[in-house]
């Protein structure tokens, strides 16, 4: 995009000549699972927890039940990775790493979509609307 068509679409926006950097609001994959309902997506995450610990219990040995891998899983999911355990075999780290990843998108998700909620809330339009008057004064 050249300096010019920039210039003209900056001036369209009401911004004069002062440059504005895009920003990608989200990647496409976040912003897929935005569209969707954030209980959905919870549900799902916990029903891939609860697939995932079967072979989690199966493979460690440092496992002694269900409710063990259970935990270790879940504090995989929250706490990116960190568990009770120190996975002893191939199958348990990438299991954990799944988790770990899995959390992060979670994270990610519930922290935009509550910043989605604030921002689109009547209080915080009403701030922008009285910052805007004075800020043109």
């Amino acid at each position: 995009m050249s300096v010019q068509t920039s210039k003209q679409s900056a001036q369209t926006r009401g911004l004069g000549n002062k440059r504005v950097a895009r920003i990608p609001v989200s990647i496409p994959f976040i912003r897929f699972l935005k569209q969707q309902s954030i209980s959905l997506i919870i549900s799902l995450s916990f029903l891939m927890l609860f697939i995932v610990i079967i072979p989690l219990y199966y493979l460690e040995p440092e496992i002694n039940s269900f409710i063990e891998a259970f935990w270790s899983g879940l504090l995989s999911l929250l706490f990116f990775g960190r568990s009770n355990f120190e996975p002893s075999t191939m199958a348990g780290n990438i299991i954990l790493v799944l988790l770990s990843i899995m959390g992060v998108v979670l994270y990610g998700l519930v922290i935009s979509t509550i910043f989605d909620v604030i921002f689109q809330s009547k209080y915080t339009q009403a701030l922008l609307q009285r910052w805007k008057k004075h800020s043109k004064k």
